[in-house]
Order: C-alpha cells, then structure tokens, then sequence
C-alpha cells in the first residue's frame, strides 16, 4: 500500500511514499522540509511510519499536530493510524492523506501511549500485558471505592 500525501495549503506540492517512514518539518534533515518563517512547526514536527500494515501518524512537535479539523491536536508523543481521506494539519499547512495499492484503512484510531518508550511505535504487540494506567474492565470489580481502605 503507497501513502500519497497532497500538500492542499501552501504549494499544491504531493508525495508518495511506499512501505517506509518520513519525517515532516523546517529541519533540513527531514525529508520533506516546509518554509516556516513564523516558526509554528518543530525542526521535526511529525513522523509517518508503516507499522503492521498501517501508516501510523506520530506528533513529535510543540505546537500540535491535527487531524482532520479537529480542535485538539494529537499532542506530543501520541500517534494516530492514519486512513484515505484523513487530512493534517500543522502550521499554515494542510495535507490530504491518500492510500492507494492494497485495501487502505477505512476507519482512523487513535492509539494511546501512557510511555512513549514502553512501545516506540504506539501500538503493543500480540499479547502484551496492558501499559500502565490501563486497567481490564474485569478488575474495576476488585477494586475498592477508597483506594486507601486496604492496610
């Protein structure tokens, strides 16, 4: 499946990327750098990676990344699996998101980390124990209205 991202603000400018990660910022390192005189946008202000057969958006900024209008951004360290349709925005820029090739995500989720380093990617293997601060809904049973009753 390729990602094609269309540049809707700012250029008209559009990428295709198949299978691997970028880097989006005014750094020169990134690969693709955006003019920001105003300076709303991090030297690396976000990262698309392929994760498990979905392009997975990753905030690394500031000032926020947002998807698909919303008010919020998706906030530092967070990651969101990013679907045909999907639109970003950051600074006084605005991306189309594209999938084209094998069946494309049809539906974007968000994909919460309690700790970024636990899993890198924001998304825990097969099996895993839950991260910390997430509890099963079986255990709500188990646990006392004053968490401080126990000796």
């Amino acid at each position: 499946m390729k990602l094609i991202l269309d540049l809707i603000s700012g250029g008209g400018e559009s990428r295709s990327f198949d299978h691997r990660g970028l880097t989006i910022g005014r750094g020169d390192d990134c690969d693709w750098v955006l003019d920001d005189p105003s300076r709303f946008l991090s030297k690396s202000h976000c990262f698309i990676d392929y994760v498990d057969g979905s392009y997975v958006l990753f905030d690394l900024s500031t000032n926020g990344t947002f998807v698909n209008g919303s008010d919020a951004p998706l906030g530092r360290a967070n990651s969101r699996v990013l679907s045909d349709g999907d639109r970003i925005a950051m600074g006084d820029y605005q991306f189309a998101v594209r999938m084209s090739g094998a069946e494309a995500p049809s539906a974007s989720h968000s994909i919460d980390v309690d700790d970024p380093m636990a899993y890198p990617f924001g998304i825990e293997p097969k099996g895993a124990a839950p991260a910390a601060g997430r509890l099963p809904s079986w255990s709500e049973e188990a646990r006392p209205e004053d968490p401080f009753a126990f000796p």
